[in-house]
């Protein structure tokens, strides 16, 4: 999330003394907030608030929170709640740049924790870095924080309501500065002007700097700020904007609808559910607006009838996807009605997979068979998993495979050739079955193993693209094919003959998966993938967006209308966050194979 810009969501006057809240997790599930463990919103005393608990097999939990950007604050305030009967000590790490580079430049705070909302007060005035006793720079607010603790058999679960700023002092923005801050050359500069912009402006005006951002600027980054800025604006004349801007025709519509919906302004709301009613609106505009209701922990029935049986697949697997966020009682009956055989393998599949997990047993494509058992198992402790259905199409890289409509996007690079010497890809080859007995030494070794086990074992009619990327993209298949004898041999031989090219344009080969007829088309979001599976070894290097950051940025938005789920897999020297950023915002999974967890500092 672009924290900073939260800062809209109060009046603000100049010189004002009062906390601005500039991170709202009201249950949300939002890309700027980095989690390990368990993931999911919880409400107690009528208050929402985002959940982390711990997860079998992590060795930490808790959340890392990006960006918030500020006016030289002098303290911070955290809004927590501790599950549990008995107190708790967290670590709470607090990060300006030079913190970010460095783990001795951050702060580190040993903060104890009680049963209950707990509410914490941090003097930014008088933080020091770990090591040197150096004075965080908190000019622009701070980078990161993290507040997490190491899992054990006594761990309770943590929610987050808020992060806010305090003592700021505020000034405002002279005319010529909007332009001044678009035409900084790099991101981060960019996106620091920017935000400091808007909480300078009176919360109108600021609304009308973000509508213009969002319907001019080609920097996604600014297009991010701004987006973030008009949904946690509360002046009435946001959501006038909203509203005029969604009403219209344009390229950006969808990320007006987006917003609109996702407004907690009830006036917002009612118009999104409204919109939805509309005979003309295109597949991508519904699922936008679809995602943007279901973006806070609360389970609206409503949105059941817009995505009845048989409605296309992007928007069954937004209402699926709104149930599952829900994670309540009430929103189970929507889970259990998108389990049918005649469901996409993006609607069933998961679907079927959160009630295995939830009940401890496997129905397949039995929906009476499910409503029964929920019915009579309803009130009881969640049951055990059993293995995956997915595991029957063979996996990837340990990701289970649906037979649906999926595109690899593989990294082509020349540090593809890397030999595999040990840590997590060593153990993940012995434990595989599939693997076995197979010489695999470099990271292409494996990944073509992986690829042709794919190949394999998912059933004929599957639709399936191959995008390599180095310096371009390139398709191996001709874009989505279905699998046939003929097209499972083609493909593998290709992907036997792969050479690893240089650098790494991850941008251009997403792009590719988006959109397979080579530019963008009315019909994407029906004849493109229901699955990415995303696989790098690296940071971006080459295309248009280097930044991996952006690059996230990017990707999610162009996946706002499209409810794609995806998969991402790390097998890199460092952990790479941002991959983790666009599967947990896309409903995926990030599976991280990386030599070197343990470096903080790695994007």
């Amino acid at each position: 999330m672009r924290c900073a810009l939260v800062l809209i969501f109060a009046t603000l006057l100049l010189h004002a003394q009062v906390p601005r809240k500039v991170c709202v997790l009201d249950g949300a599930h939002d890309a700027r907030v980095i989690h390990e463990g368990v993931l999911d919103a919880a409400e107690s005393d009528g208050r929402w608030a985002l959940r982390c608990g711990p997860a079998t097999g992590t060795r930490y939990y808790g959340f890392t929170l990006r960006d918030l950007w500020g006016a030289t604050p002098k303290a911070l305030l955290l809004r927590v709640y501790l599950e549990g009967s008995a107190g708790q000590e967290f670590q709470l790490r607090i990060e300006d740049d030079e913190g970010m580079r460095s783990n001795d430049a951050a702060a580190w705070l040993d903060q104890p924790l009680l049963p209950g909302w707990n509410e914490l007060r941090v003097d930014l005035n008088k933080l020091t870095s770990r090591v040197g006793a150096r004075a965080l720079d908190c000019s622009a607010g701070l980078r990161r924080i993290r507040l997490s603790r190491r899992a054990d058999a006594g761990s309770a679960a943590l929610r987050i309501e808020f992060v806010a700023f305090e003592g700021e002092t505020l000034a405002s923005a002279a005319a010529t500065a909007v332009e001044q801050a678009l035409a900084l050359p790099h991101n981060n500069q960019r996106e620091r002007a920017l935000c400091k912009l808007l909480a300078g402006a009176a919360p109108a005006k600021a609304a009308e700097l973000a509508v213009a951002w969002m319907t001019r600027a080609n920097d996604e980054q600014a297009r991010a700020v701004a987006r973030d800025a008009l949904q946690h604006n509360d002046d009435p004349k946001c959501v006038q904007l909203l509203l005029q801007r969604a009403a219209r025709t344009a390229p950006e519509r969808v990320d007006f609808l987006h917003v609109l919906a996702s407004h907690p302004d009830a006036g917002a709301h009612s118009a999104a559910l409204k919109a939805l009613g509309e005979k003309k609106l295109l597949v991508e505009e519904q699922v936008a607006l679809v995602r943007g209701l279901a973006r806070v922990g609360r389970w609206n029935p409503a949105l059941v009838p817009i995505a009845p049986e048989g409605a296309a697949w992007p928007l069954r697997a937004a209402l699926m996807e709104s149930a599952l966020h829900a994670n309540c009682d009430d929103s189970m009956s929507a889970v259990i009605s998108c389990t049918g055989v005649k469901e996409a393998a993006r609607v069933h599949g998961p679907a079927i997979a959160a009630l295995k997990a939830r009940l401890g047993t496997d129905l397949g494509h039995d929906r009476a068979a499910w409503t029964e058992l929920w019915n009579a198992r309803r009130n009881q402790p969640a049951g055990v998993a059993q293995s995956s259905q997915g595991a029957a199409y063979g996996s990837f890289y340990g990701i289970p495979m649906d037979p649906g409509r999926v595109v690899f996007v593989i990294d082509g690079s020349g540090s593809m050739r890397a030999e595999i010497k040990g840590g997590k890809a060593s153990v993940h080859i012995r434990e595989s079955e599939h693997l076995k007995g197979q010489e695999l030494r470099s990271r292409l070794d494996l990944l073509k193993a992986e690829l042709l086990h794919v190949l394999a074992k998912l059933p004929s009619g599957t639709h399936v693209g191959i995008v390599f990327f180095n310096d371009e993209a390139l398709w191996l298949s001709k874009g989505l094919e279905p699998l046939n004898d003929d097209s499972r041999e083609r493909l593998a031989a290709r992907v036997r003959a792969v050479n690893p090219g240089q650098a790494t344009n991850i941008h251009d080969g997403m792009w590719a998966a988006f959109h397979p007829a080579g530019k963008a088309a009315a019909d994407d979001a029906l004849a493109g993938p229901d699955t990415i599976v995303v696989l790098t070894d690296g940071a971006p290097s080459a295309g248009p967006v280097k930044d991996p950051e952006v690059l996230a940025d990017a990707i999610l938005r162009w996946n706002i209308g499209r409810a794609i789920r995806i998969h991402s897999v790390n097998v890199g020297d460092r952990y790479s966050r941002w991959m983790q950023r666009v599967s947990v915002g896309s409903g995926g999974v990030h599976q991280d194979l990386s030599s070197d967890r343990s470096t903080e500092g790695a994007r």
